[in-house]
């Protein structure tokens, strides 16, 4: 079967059904660890397991329902994060329909050429907007490796209750004993070039010291199996096609993508 599929995307959803891990969505698992809520999965050892599910949906909501409709089947509560750009309303009444959390995808600091002002004034516009169509509890940076700006940057000048928010996807678990994952240029492991989508500001790959090798679907199916903590997962939906065209697009696109970023860090 080859990887970046959405069967091998059932694959890895049938893996974490396996392992017995309670599945969040970024706010629900937030909101479980402030609360204390007691409807945590207990394996042998009675040790709770976790499991975060993100979406980043970046370009393309193309394959977003084979991966939320399968998500729904399993009954796993992901986080689907929109940007201004491809934020449809009738797209999120679905996915809410699937029981799926939704969140908003900012990037205002790329927007705004790094004018704080500039930067809430569009932060709040776009959130007000989506809140017309679902409640929106946490957000998560878009990451643009082209750039010279981070996003996450936006929150050196404001604070999260400013905006009726309870969490950001990336800087609300920093001090969390989770283990990051991002399929991100059709691969698991995290390489040195990846500039931004990081979980840690020192460049860390993982908040814990795991093993590090972890390239394909298959071998994290084997971590989820083996690891007793917790584990955080970012997926990009557009990664998982359902027809072989797709997967060629998708994965010229990955190459060529990991190849500027290899660029990137050589020229820094």
């Amino acid at each position: 079967m080859r990887d970046w599929t959405i069967e091998k995307y059932l694959e890895l959803l049938r893996t974490i059904g396996k392992s017995g891990r309670k599945v969040y969505g970024v706010a629900d698992y937030l909101i479980s660890e402030v609360y204390g809520v007691a409807d945590y999965l207990i394996n042998g050892n009675g040790k709770c397991r976790k499991i975060i599910i993100r979406h980043d949906i970046d370009i393309s909501a193309d394959e977003i329902f084979s991966v939320a409709g399968f998500e729904n089947a399993f009954k796993f509560r992901a986080t689907y994060y929109f940007r201004k750009k491809n934020f449809e309303p009738a797209v999120i009444e679905k996915l809410k329909l699937l029981n799926h959390e939704i969140g908003y995808h900012y990037e205002v600091i790329d927007r705004a050429n790094g004018n704080n002002a500039l930067a809430e004034h569009l932060f709040r516009e776009d959130l007000e907007r989506f809140r017309k169509s679902a409640e929106i509890k946490t957000v998560s940076a878009h990451l643009n490796p082209l750039t010279s700006y981070d996003n996450r940057d936006f929150w050196k000048n404001h604070k999260l209750e400013d905006f009726d928010l309870i969490g950001e996807a990336y800087l609300s678990f920093l001090n969390k004993p989770l283990v990051y994952f991002t399929d991100t240029d059709r691969i698991w492991e995290q390489m040195r070039f990846e500039r931004k989508d990081r979980m840690i500001p020192n460049g860390s790959f993982r908040i814990l010291n795991a093993n590090s090798d972890i390239r394909s679907t298959e071998q994290l199916c084997d971590f989820i199996l083996n690891y007793d903590g917790d584990i955080y997962l970012s997926v990009h939906p557009e990664r998982w096609t359902t027809n072989f065209p797709n997967w060629v697009r998708w994965g010229v696109r990955d190459w060529l993508a990991s190849a500027i970023k290899r660029i990137l860090t050589i020229r820094r």
